[in-house]
């Protein structure tokens, strides 16, 4: 697939570039919900900020994420990779335009439903985005999953989710959610090939002990 050029100088890597036609090639597969793994550092945000030019949306965008600073930081991406396109936050005061092509919502803030979820019409939006996708198998999210229809069967609209855990401490399998990987690299792969730095570890002995906290969805 060639992909066309942003309007700024926010260049993508070669793996970005696999990523991105990874996606497009899926969903001319047929899939319909998606995941793509890449470490930590290594730019998922670059890459769905790509999505409106290499998709060609003629609908909008919505991107999932549950801690502000990602809601933030999905936004400021989208600006930089084209700043003529209008990519606004819902979360709690914060409301998106009707006229917004991406829309940057807040989990917590729509997984209440009401009229914050209702006033998103699924018919609007051809693609979900979900940031940190390890989370996807929870209530909160399913709730606005099936707001969306994501998994009725004549439904054409993609779910993308980006991570970079595929496998979740709580053993909850995302295939519950995801049809199929279909773009992955691994932290081995990006230190061989220099996107990331090795890793240096040092051993630290204390009388810490965790055996009495407690663990939710496999996280301290």
């Amino acid at each position: 697939m060639q992909l066309p050029d942003p309007p700024t100088t926010c260049h993508l890597r070669a793996y970005q570039r696999d990523a991105l036609t990874a996606v497009h090639d899926a969903y001319r597969a047929g899939k319909r919900r998606v995941i793509v793994s890449l470490p930590t550092g290594t730019g998922k945000t670059v890459v769905f900020a790509h999505f409106p030019r290499v998709l060609k949306m003629k609908k909008r965008l919505l991107v999932l994420a549950h801690r502000e600073e990602l809601l933030l930081q999905a936004r400021d991406k989208f600006r930089s990779v084209d700043p003529e396109l209008k990519a606004e936050i819902e979360q709690a005061g914060s409301r998106a335009a009707a006229d917004a092509k991406v829309v940057i919502a807040s989990v917590p803030t729509l997984a209440r439903g009401g009229a914050r979820l209702s006033r998103l019409q699924p018919d609007e939006f051809s693609i979900v985005v979900v940031d940190e996708a390890h989370h996807a198998v929870a209530p909160s999210y399913r709730r606005i999953f099936d707001h969306f229809g994501l998994f009725e069967p004549n439904v054409s609209r993609y779910l993308i989710g980006f991570t970079a855990t595929p496998r979740r401490g709580d053993k909850q399998g995302l295939g519950e959610v995801f049809e199929e990987v279909c773009y992955a690299r691994d932290m081995r792969e990006m230190i061989a090939d220099r996107y990331l730095c090795p890793i240096s570890g040092w051993r630290v002995d204390t009388d810490l002990s965790l055996d009495h906290v407690k663990v939710r969805h496999g996280d301290f």
